[in-house]
């Protein structure tokens, strides 16, 4: 649960992952400016990182979409 004075920050945070993936994807029409503010790019941007990531598109960044932004998958060596 995001508390009212670590909302900023997590939005923050979010968006900071959403431009790594982004441009890992050479997806350039995304242009993200991490703000800490959840407008309506970092809407529209949260939605389609869910469509490619196979979650259902809410913009809604709820736990199912944050493990995914933040849990990198691991390799076996």
């Amino acid at each position: 649960m995001i508390r009212v004075d670590n909302y900023k920050a997590a939005v923050y945070e979010v968006q900071k992952q959403l431009r790594i993936l982004f441009r890992s994807m050479d997806e350039l029409q995304y242009q993200i400016i991490p703000n800490g503010i959840y407008d309506r790019q970092t809407r529209e941007n949260i939605v389609s990182y869910q469509k490619e990531a196979g979650i259902s598109p809410t913009g809604v960044v709820d736990y199912i979409t944050w493990q995914s932004l933040f849990t990198q998958p691991t390799i076996d060596l």
